[in-house]
């Protein structure tokens, strides 16, 4: 049986119109075939689309989570340096960039590369209030020999205010920053290096 588009009446396979309408069978079906493709169209243009937006949204994310790595580094505590090539050879002005910020709570090790003349280390802590002697040693190593260190210490007489040590050596390459916290809220190391 052969069912008429256009008022859904029953009508014999071999019927050239519908017994019902009058239509006749090839106009409508190249009516719905034209509207099928019509739709097919837009569908693949649709599916195209989402491909698309999700490409474009996947490079953005990928971005912008590389823009996120060099500001709030990652777990590895590892960073590598963006250099730029007109500010580093612009020899007549030479300055400090900041190439990471690190934050935390207990011991730990940063691993870092430079490619400056000289390299920055700023370290501030801040202790719990705990009437114990509290510190924060920072310590700064290339290839497991110990270049120069720093240390803020509170104990039970000392106000709970944060305190800042400042490391400053010639020299560029991979370094590790060993963090030795003890009864600290938070600590902050920032990184620079200089040319």
């Amino acid at each position: 049986m052969k069912f008429c588009p256009n008022c859904k009446y029953e009508n014999e396979d071999d019927a050239s119109f519908c017994k019902n309408c009058g239509k006749k069978f090839t106009t409508l079906n190249k009516k719905i075939k034209n509207k099928n493709k019509k739709e097919d169209i837009l569908f693949i243009i649709g599916i195209i689309t989402i491909i698309i937006i999700a490409i474009a949204g996947t490079y953005a994310y990928i971005n912008w989570k590389e823009q996120k790595t060099i500001e709030t580094p990652n777990e590895d505590k590892t960073i590598t340096t963006i250099e730029n090539n007109t500010t580093k050879n612009n020899t007549n002005n030479p300055t400090w960039h900041k190439i990471g910020t690190y934050t935390g709570i207990e011991n730990d090790i940063i691993s870092f590369n430079t490619q400056g003349n000289k390299v920055k280390i700023v370290s501030t802590g801040m202790p719990m209030k705990n009437y114990a002697d509290n510190y924060l040693k920072s310590t700064l190593q290339q290839h497991g020999i110990t270049l120069d260190e720093s240390q803020s210490t509170w104990n039970s007489n000392s106000a709970v205010k944060s305190k800042t040590q400042t490391i400053e050596i010639s020299g560029n390459g991979n370094f590790e920053i060993l963090i030795g916290a003890y009864e600290l809220q938070w600590w902050k190391i920032e990184i620079y290096q200089y040319y």
